[in-house]
């Protein structure tokens, strides 16, 4: 069976940000690197809460109102059964000065038998990734669990703005 695919227009699921390679330098983050879903809206547990794909304005929308702590893909009758697109809309006053940056999301969890495949899309340019495959229901890891902190998993990409 194929994959779901999340799309993510240079977007952020439970964290991450996008930093200089060279200069690591942190150029916008929604969340912290804590492994707490906290600052997320609805979080912890309350996934039947979920009402629209996010739409988030770096330096003016909050991670506690715009941005739901989980976000479902196609797999999640909670969430319409559905394909979803998840917006990150930033703007750069200058391009950094080696050019490339980096893109890091991380993910406390995803679907567990049929796990997202991410797309990102910056400027026209699209990347694919498969995700690996999430906890059980019962798992610390599932968008049920209410557990505080726990460890993500990491993904990053180079990207030109």
């Amino acid at each position: 069976m194929r994959n779901p695919t999340l799309v993510f227009l240079c977007a952020l699921a439970l964290g991450g940000g996008l930093s200089s390679v060279n200069a690591n330098v942190t150029l916008w983050q929604i969340g912290q690197p804590d492994g707490s879903n906290a600052e997320f809206g609805s979080a912890p547990g309350h996934y039947d809460r979920f009402e629209s794909d996010a739409f988030y304005v770096v330096g003016r929308s909050e991670s506690k109102r715009d941005w739901f702590y989980a976000q479902p893909g196609p797999a999640n009758g909670w969430g319409g059964s559905q394909p979803h697109t998840f917006t990150v809309v930033f703007g750069l006053k200058a391009p950094p000065a080696h050019g490339e940056c980096k893109l890091t999301l991380k993910l406390l969890d995803t679907h567990r038998e049929s796990p997202p495949e991410l797309k990102i899309s910056l400027n026209g340019v699209s990347r694919k990734h498969q995700t690996e495959a999430g906890g059980s229901t019962d798992h610390p890891r599932s968008v049920k669990y209410k557990r505080a902190r726990q460890e993500p998993n990491s993904y990053q990409f180079n990207i030109t703005p």
